[in-house]
């Protein structure tokens, strides 16, 4: 049984890696990924400095910095850190459905995401979509883990952790992180032990992005 919690995930992250890695290299690079690669090249701080000033906050650019120094600018070397996300967000779609529902919902949950074309076309960009997909299903994954009363002092510090990097990745982000606040104290209303639980999560979180507020 605890061996089935390894090897079915790892069998949904290899199937998206073996699925989606077909046709990576069809298309240039289009669209917006020449704003991501362009910027990624730069120091850090420049990156910081240029990206402030549009509707893009830095932590894909960031990563794709050191991804650049260490593998290279080519096309397919750039859509990499994408498939590796995509395919993780099967996998852990899956851990959400079976802990949460039942394995049932979980394996066809995870088997609905690898046939999605969508999810195929942001393996395929050098863009954030594909990071920003994983972490709000880690999101959702933590926070049910709150919800029933299944979460450590490790997974609220987590939990805290995914919702910064969820806004740095992304503004939409903030958006994830305001429902998920406000279905938190419809449904903990009643609990205020919970719900002191929760806010110290969400004052991390405000702490953590806090540099980037007044944007």
């Amino acid at each position: 049984m605890k061996l089935n919690s390894y090897i079915i995930p790892f069998f949904f992250f290899i199937l998206n890696i073996l699925f989606r890695w077909v046709a990576i290299e069809f298309n240039s690079l289009a669209s917006d990924e020449p704003f991501s690669v362009y910027y990624a090249q730069m120091d850090i701080t420049d990156i910081i400095r240029y990206l402030k000033s549009g509707n893009n906050p830095p932590l894909y650019e960031i990563f794709l910095h050191y991804w650049i120094h260490w593998f290279g600018i080519g096309e397919v070397a750039v859509r990499i850190p994408s498939l590796i996300f995509t395919a993780l967000t099967a996998s852990y779609i899956y851990q959400l459905g079976n802990e949460f529902f039942s394995k049932a919902v979980g394996i066809t949950s995870a088997f609905t995401f690898t046939l999605s074309n969508y999810a195929t076309l942001f393996s395929h960009e050098a863009r954030v979509y594909a990071l920003f997909g994983l972490l709000t299903v880690l999101s959702f994954y933590y926070f049910l883990r709150w919800l029933n009363n299944q979460s450590s002092k490790r997974d609220w510090v987590t939990l805290s952790l995914i919702y910064a990097l969820l806004m740095y990745s992304h503004y939409f982000g903030i958006m994830v992180f305001g429902m998920k606040l406000g279905l938190g104290m419809i449904m903990k209303i009643n609990d205020l032990k919970s719900l002191k639980k929760y806010v110290l999560i969400v004052l991390g979180s405000v702490t953590l992005f806090s540099p980037y507020l007044y944007i």
